[in-house]
């Protein structure tokens, strides 16, 4: 039985909500699963769009990222409910596609919350992968987070605090930016729920401890 009800009691306390059914598979058990079957656009596609939550992390897990369009990552990104869902969209399936960088650029100004996630969670991917950014267009986007974040949803919040401990590791010029923005502006924390989730170490991080 791939359903867990301990999943299902974990979302109900961070307070998330989606528009599919949530049968509370976990990751673990997804990626098992993932790893079993071939990857297939097509049958991604299928799973994508049956309305369970669920399967759209397998999805994205069995997607074929190099056969993606921008087009059809219009489309899903306007589909993403829930922060699971979310994050493997965009670190699985986008940020490993050729349109990484533009999604990542056009989705950070976002209203929705879980586009906007998505772009603030493809950021800090950047930072490792080769859809890197100029150390100048990530400072632009130090500046946005610190003008931006204490007005921002919850869900956003949380990549944009992600994104800037990545960021501040790419040179001394962005970790000083990030420490003076972040000392300006912070702290910062996350509503995870009645759950034992930790708050991100910003300052830690940009001190260097």
């Amino acid at each position: 039985m791939l359903s867990d009800e301990r999943a299902i009691a974990i979302w109900k306390r961070f307070g998330l909500e989606t528009k599919d059914e949530y049968l509370g598979v976990q990751l673990t058990k997804l990626k098992q699963l993932a790893k079993q079957i071939k990857r297939d656009k097509d049958r991604a596609r299928e799973l994508w769009e049956c309305g369970i939550h669920d399967a759209k992390t397998l999805s994205v897990l069995t997607d074929v990222p190099r056969a993606t369009t921008r087009e059809r990552l219009e489309e899903q990104v306007q589909e993403v409910y829930g922060v699971d869902v979310a994050d493997k969209f965009a670190t699985e399936l986008v940020a490993k596609s050729k349109f990484a960088a533009e999604c990542m650029q056009d989705w950070i100004t976002s209203s929705q919350t879980y586009v906007c996630r998505c772009g603030y969670t493809l950021v800090w991917r950047s930072c490792k992968l080769k859809f890197r950014l100029t150390d100048e267009e990530y400072m632009s986007i130090v500046s946005k987070i610190g003008r931006e974040i204490k007005n921002s949803h919850n869900w956003v919040r949380e990549p944009m605090l992600y994104a800037t401990m990545a960021m501040s590791g790419l040179s001394d010029e962005i970790r000083q930016h990030a420490l003076e923005m972040y000392t300006e502006v912070g702290p910062i924390e996350i509503d995870y729920g009645e759950t034992g989730c930790k708050q991100p170490n910003v300052m830690g991080v940009l001190q260097g401890k």
